[in-house]
């Protein structure tokens, strides 16, 4: 087994190798107060050189984290929320319908201002109505004294129909709507015309009036 003494001196021939150049090796031949000193400036020159070598490794270290944490200096969290997220196009089939039916009729005969008999025939349709709304009946309007007359028959709702009405007014212009009404509205004419009254009802709000026609009596 090898002396402490060759030991010693390997190692510090190896440390020589380290030390700052034009520096002059101290002689083997030293005393031994000369080794001890050589020893001693060896241990803090390799205590200076661990140090320096670890402070670079973890300062390395360091960096590579944080270039793999986030290459922009950002928290992870960030650096995603800021990644622009890539969406796929969701395929929505393309349905075709039909637009939607309203509410609604029309008197399509007479056409306006048509010269008529006490006796004639009112064509025309109704479409969509609501199920509140099931009446629907032509009646003779005279807005200036406020005042309406229905006339029979009842008109079936959501289809076509000619219905022959009589108007016995004096010979003059008059208007003949076409009306759909609730129950309530409905059991007020039907005791009307159980009743007789011969001055009309009072004219109905114009929201429940479909269409309307303007005519003309020849009193034939």
């Amino acid at each position: 087994m090898p002396s402490d003494r060759f030991i010693t001196r390997q190692v510090s021939e190896r440390l020589d190798r380290f030390a700052p150049f034009g520096q002059d090796p101290a002689p083997d031949d030293a005393g031994p107060q000369g080794r001890g000193l050589r020893r001693h400036l060896q241990i803090v020159f390799n205590t200076a050189v661990a140090l320096f070598c670890m402070t670079v490794f973890f300062y390395g270290s360091l960096r590579l984290a944080a270039h793999i944490h986030s290459p922009d200096g950002r928290s992870t969290k960030t650096a995603v929320d800021a990644a622009p997220v890539e969406t796929s196009p969701v395929f929505m089939p393309t349905v075709l319908k039909d637009p939607p039916i309203l509410p609604g009729g029309r008197i399509t005969a007479p056409l306006p201002h048509t010269i008529t008999d006490h006796t004639l025939t009112v064509s025309g349709y109704t479409a969509n109505l609501p199920v509140d709304m099931p009446f629907v009946w032509l009646i003779v309007d005279v807005p200036s004294i406020g005042r309406c007359w229905p006339k029979k028959p009842m008109i079936q709702p959501n289809g076509t129909f000619p219905a022959t009405i009589f108007e016995g007014g004096p010979d003059m212009d008059y208007t003949v709507s076409l009306y759909a009404v609730g129950y309530g509205l409905n059991k007020t004419i039907e005791q009307w015309f159980a009743d007789g009254t011969f001055g009309g009802l009072p004219m109905i709000l114009q929201e429940y009036r479909l269409d309307s026609v303007r005519l003309s009596l020849n009193g034939v």
